[in-house]
């Protein structure tokens, strides 16, 4: 008898200690999220009703990013919350607080917040949003889009083909040689060009061609819309004939209207 309640001790002792293992590693695993700097996960912040139909200027967004929102390398995303005006910190990818990411070459690529798609940054997350661009200029953008036409990856659009290194239609003109806006000096080589409004392409004076502005539509990860004129890619330089190659970049500075879910216009009535 007395063997088999040594027997049960064991046990008991053995469970015991599995028990405060257990325990102690879950302690440890939080205890390190703490000193790493993770933040634990909150509730999204609400949206404030007064955001609508207003436009929204953003300036050199890039630059001096809190901690925990900065990139860790060249062509990883920086995270923008349309709604908040605000960065998010990268370790929200997977939630509803961000509406449109930058990332790629230069992370200059941009791409909507969509929980479903495997190919977004939000894959497995709340957000139900997407991103398409229009050949219009942004105050002739009026009517929102239907949803089947919102992309829902990640790094959709960038470079125009009208330049170099182009994917398609984009919001912006890659000059690598300086030759497609300029005449090919060296200070005007390797410059973005923004299709804000409609762009006047080099070719000398007896044979010049256009280029239509370029809008990006955005539906956000709560599922509003908004619409984005981007105007420059260089700090402190909105006007295109002040960027030069060595110009400061990449800082986004653009404009932006949002609207509620539901709606099927874009207004400005603040």
């Amino acid at each position: 008898m007395a063997s088999t309640g040594c027997k049960t001790n064991d046990k008991f002792y053995k469970a015991l200690l599995k028990c405060f293992i257990i325990l102690l590693s879950i302690a440890t695993l939080s205890s390190c999220d703490k000193e790493s700097g993770v933040p634990e996960p909150e509730p999204a912040p609400p949206v404030d009703e007064s955001i609508f139909n207003k436009l929204i200027t953003v300036t050199n967004l890039g630059g001096e990013l809190p901690a925990g929102h900065e990139p860790m390398a060249n062509q990883d995303p920086i995270y923008y919350s349309l709604e908040n005006q605000t960065t998010v910190n990268t370790a929200y990818t997977q939630t509803a607080r961000w509406d449109i990411s930058f990332n790629g070459v230069y992370r200059s690529f941009a791409g909507g917040n969509n929980g479903t798609d495997v190919s977004n940054l939000g894959y497995r997350g709340p957000g139900k949003g997407g991103i398409l661009i229009l050949e219009k200029a942004f105050d002739d953008v009026v009517d929102i889009p239907g949803d089947a036409q919102f992309r829902t990856g990640s790094g959709i659009f960038g470079t125009d083909d009208a330049g170099a290194f182009g994917s398609g239609v984009g919001y912006y003109c890659y000059d690598f040689a300086g030759t497609i806006f300029n005449d090919g000096s060296f200070e005007y080589q390797h410059i973005a060009y923004c299709l804000a409004d409609t762009a006047t392409l080099y070719k000398g004076a007896a044979n010049e061609r256009k280029l239509p502005p370029r809008t990006l539509v955005v539906r956000t990860a709560r599922g509003n819309y908004a619409k984005i004129k981007m105007i420059s890619l260089y700090k402190d330089q909105t006007d295109p004939s002040e960027w030069r190659r060595d110009s400061p970049h990449v800082y986004y500075t653009f404009e932006y209207v949002l609207a509620k879910a539901g709606s099927t216009k874009f207004e400005i009535t603040r």
